[in-house]
């Protein structure tokens, strides 16, 4: 009887450890979906060169645009820990928007309910629409063409439930596009006629926030 009675709390124990050890390794296997709303101020400075390329530094501006970015992600989470996928958005400058399309891949770092979180974002931005007119005091046009696009974040997850989450991340932006200004010194006061005066390639820099809700 002994015997019996030890074999049955024997099996028991087992059976719990089992069950409890299966509760801590579950991992969840589901499409996951998120709509976010950013906003990144740019940074850093923007050498022009004049319109020979005789001197690189004929004219620095500082990086004051805003960007207001409005994105849409569908990805597939393959653990607790990881997902990936891909995004579309708007990203709206002072006087351009873009487009953006890209490839996302993200880590949850714990399986906690609050988990700090990092993601990258690499991808193509196509424009949208473009005004004709400088900004001043600069008198340059940003943005004026398509290009590739990257961003990195580093934030929290807060998970309500096992379908709602919300997602607070620390970016940066890099948008590599052209900006179109005038080197003649002569027609300043023309500069909005002669904008186009010289393009050149550069790469903007932005940081900021992003929050968005996971479902």
């Amino acid at each position: 009887m002994k015997k019996i009675l030890l074999t049955i709390l024997s099996l028991m124990l087992i059976f719990n450890v089992a069950t409890a050890q299966k509760g801590r390794n579950f991992q969840e296997k589901k499409f996951v979906f998120m709509t976010s709303l950013g906003f990144s101020s740019g940074v850093g400075q923007i050498h022009l060169p004049d319109y020979n390329r005789t001197n690189d530094d004929w004219k620095i501006i500082s990086n004051k645009i805003t960007n207001v970015m409005i994105h849409q992600f569908i990805g597939y989470q393959f653990n607790n820990y990881f997902y990936m996928g891909v995004g579309a958005g708007i990203d709206i400058w002072n006087r351009t928007a873009f487009i953006p399309l890209y490839l996302n891949l993200s880590v949850n770092m714990i399986d906690k309910k609050v988990a700090p979180v990092a993601y990258v974002n690499m991808g193509y931005s196509f424009k949208w629409y473009m005004q004709s007119t400088p900004e001043a005091p600069d008198y340059a046009i940003h943005g004026s063409d398509m290009g590739p696009m990257g961003e990195a974040g580093l934030g929290l997850r807060v998970k309500f439930n096992s379908k709602l989450s919300l997602v607070i991340s620390g970016v940066y932006k890099a948008q590599l596009t052209s900006i179109c200004y005038t080197s003649n010194q002569n027609d300043m006061d023309y500069a909005s006629i002669y904008t186009d005066d010289v393009k050149k390639n550069q790469l903007y820099h932005f940081a900021g926030v992003r929050v968005g809700l996971m479902y």
